[in-house]
């Protein structure tokens, strides 16, 4: 009578811890996984009640009570979410393999402890019934550790980088029909120590084998996250910097003429005075054209903007050529003398006239400039500059009006 009680019991403990096993098991995949179908709370009795039937008193092959559990979860996985077979195939392959691994490891040590010789044996009293209920606490237990030890976030970047998680689930598929072999041992006529102990062996490198490929599958899918981040931020860095060297171009060019703009000039200008560089400016300015814009129209007016613009930056180059504002340039001559700007000056003059004629532009050009060395300002500043090449470009102008007249 005392067995029979001790029995009944412990089928109530198993039926217990397995109906708790499965609500974890199931609210931990519910927060990885996306269900498509609502709880059924009658189907964890049932599918509990059904398995631990199986197992107790069913008298089927330990394979194949294995083989109708990774079944019943794989089928269980694609029925309730909608993630597709890899992630199901992951997910039931990593509740069958603790399962089924925990079971080895204590079936092993509890048959060496008891003295156990036989399934046959050990299935007939409560001592399998304490087994069972030893590896749905152990396997309750583990799973707290996993769900608490194992980053959510990065399960789920494994789930969703497709290649790391065929190979998670190609390598749980392969430890899993592995187990599944060596449960043929367990209904085995005889068991010798030297069996149970390969169990308890094999049992704890299989959980070797299966952290590695789980925790690198894990860490390579992360890496990929982060690889990928960084590509994307990579990208937009450039397309940043390319849409930030499209404004600075638009910022440093003059539309109109495609010189150098004002900003540029005056940055550069100053850049040059603050090194203490030697070097000349010259101020232009174009003559006659308000004249050409009121006889010739706007359009014209432009093209002469244009051209005078064009020769400058081919003879002095590009770099050192700026327009200031309507009919104004800047001209710097980098390490050049007042004297040497100037004769650079009338070779430029005569170069642009020949530019002119070889576009056939009747008028122009004409231009006063005002030539002014760095180092003839004491302060150094670039207003005093601008300001002393301004009033000796107006004593040019002044000269040639004279002249004309």
């Amino acid at each position: 009578m005392e067995e029979v009680l001790q029995f009944g019991g412990f089928l109530l403990m198993d039926y217990a811890a397995m109906v708790v096993y499965a609500k974890r098991a199931v609210r931990y995949s519910k927060s990885l996984l996306d269900a498509q179908r609502p709880e059924n709370s009658a189907a964890f009795y049932g599918a509990s009640l059904l398995f631990l039937w199986m197992v107790v008193f069913s008298g089927l092959p330990v394979i194949v009570i294995f083989l109708f559990l990774y079944s019943a979860l794989l089928l269980y996985f694609l029925l309730f979410f909608g993630n597709g077979l890899p992630v199901a195939l992951f997910a039931s392959g990593t509740f069958m393999f603790h399962i089924a691994d925990l079971y080895m490891l204590l079936f092993g040590i509890f048959s060496l402890n008891c003295d156990i010789c036989s399934m046959e044996a050990f299935r007939g009293n409560y001592r399998y019934l304490v087994l069972v209920l030893l590896v749905i606490l152990v396997s309750t237990v583990c799973l707290e550790i996993f769900s608490r030890v194992i980053d959510q976030a990065a399960i789920q970047i494994l789930i969703g980088n497709k290649r790391q998680l065929r190979f998670a689930a190609t390598s749980l598929m392969f430890i899993d029909i592995y187990l599944l072999i060596l449960s043929v041992v367990y209904d085995s006529s005889t068991y010798t120590g030297l069996i149970l102990m390969f169990l308890v062996i094999t049992a704890v490198l299989l959980v070797g084998a299966f952290y590695t490929a789980f925790l690198h599958a894990v860490r390579m899918s992360v890496l990929e996250r982060y690889e990928s981040k960084f590509k994307d931020m990579e990208s937009q860095l450039e397309q940043s910097n390319r849409s930030l060297g499209k404004l600075k171009d638009e910022a440093y060019t003059d539309v109109l003429t495609g010189a150098a703009s004002r900003r540029y000039g005056l940055l550069k200008l100053d850049r040059m005075v603050q090194e203490r560089k030697q070097f000349s400016v010259a101020l232009i300015d174009l003559d006659g054209l308000k004249k050409v814009n009121d006889n010739l129209g706007h359009q014209e007016g432009d093209r002469y903007l244009v051209g005078v613009s064009h020769a400058l930056s081919g003879y002095f180059g590009a770099e050192y050529v700026c327009r200031l504002g309507g009919d104004e340039f800047l001209v710097i001559l980098p390490d050049k003398t007042e004297q040497e700007a100037a004769v650079l000056m009338e070779e430029a003059c005569r170069n642009m006239e020949e530019d002119f004629q070889r576009q056939g532009i009747t008028f122009g050009p004409s231009v006063s400039y005002g030539i002014v060395q760095v180092d003839q300002l004491a302060a150094g500043s670039v207003s005093g500059l601008l300001e002393l090449a301004d009033r000796r470009m107006y004593e040019m102008k002044r000269k040639q009006h004279k002249m004309r007249q």
